[in-house]
């Protein structure tokens, strides 16, 4: 837990002392926000079909140059140029990860109902009409199941993008790597993953609470019709959306800074148990 939270203490001095993570982090953000601005009830329209399309293709060029700029930020002052040649060296095999890691996610999601699911399903079959809270409690159960070992599998390879841009992995090879990286330090691992999930909770409060506040405008103003059909962000106020960016690049900068910090250190730890 101590490297974990070292890691993490160095991760802060890093963004503080290369504000230019922070502003690629908020270019990065700028773009995201386009398909967010998009008209909802025009989403197969060509413009909401591009805005909607360009975080899937322009998202691993900023995130290979992010941690690109991250690595080097370890040894010295990172700078643009390391960005944008970071991003350009890592862009396909990148690419192809994230369409893998999507591809991943289905399985798992798919896998895990299967093998959850059925032997569920058999029980509640089985068991006496007259039993509802045990079929509640044993659904539960069984959903539990499947969020941890959905939650253990995306643990064990999230470092694939991190690999990619220090070892120049293939994209399968870095998803291989990310598990053989974190199955000898799956204690660390697990606490780097809560710190991080805790990070992410503490900064969408704010980020639900805005939304949460934008679709309640809307519905005030035109029902629940015109929450179905306005898209959230369109309807919100400059200081609003300012404030969302504001929160998104500051989460973006601080997690990405993390994720290297932790990978590089690890690494080069002797007690990869500890």
């Amino acid at each position: 837990m101590g490297q974990v939270i070292d890691s993490f203490k160095s991760s802060l001095v890093i963004v503080r002392d290369n504000p230019v993570i922070l502003g690629v982090a908020f270019v990065s953000g700028l773009l995201g926000l386009g398909s967010l601005l998009s008209d909802s009830s025009k989403a197969f329209s060509f413009t909401s079909t591009i805005l909607y399309t360009i975080p899937f293709f322009v998202g691993p060029f900023f995130g290979g140059g992010l941690l690109g700029m991250v690595v080097e930020a370890t040894e010295k002052p990172t700078k643009l140029s390391t960005f944008i040649e970071s991003g350009k060296r890592n862009y396909v095999s990148l690419l192809k990860a994230v369409a893998l890691f999507f591809a991943i996610l289905l399985c798992l999601i798919i896998g895990t109902g299967i093998i959850v699911g059925l032997p569920a399903g058999i029980v509640l079959i089985l068991l006496p009409k007259g039993a509802p809270l045990f079929k509640l409690i044993f659904l539960l159960f069984i959903a539990t199941i499947a969020i941890v070992v959905f939650l253990i599998a995306i643990m064990l390879i999230q470092f694939y993008d991190i690999g990619i841009v220090v070892h120049h992995y293939r994209a399968w090879e870095a998803f291989r790597k990310s598990f053989a990286f974190a199955r000898p330090r799956l204690l660390s691992v697990f606490y780097y993953s809560l710190l991080k999930g805790s990070i992410g909770l503490l900064f969408a409060i704010p980020i639900i609470a805005i939304l949460v506040y934008s679709a309640l405008q809307i519905w005030a103003e035109a029902g629940l019709r015109g929450l179905a059909e306005a898209p959230i962000f369109m309807s919100m106020s400059m200081p609003s959306i300012a404030l969302f960016l504001l929160l998104e690049t500051i989460l973006s900068a601080i997690l990405t800074t993390f994720h290297g910090v932790f990978y590089l250190r690890s690494q080069s730890d002797k007690s990869p148990s500890q």
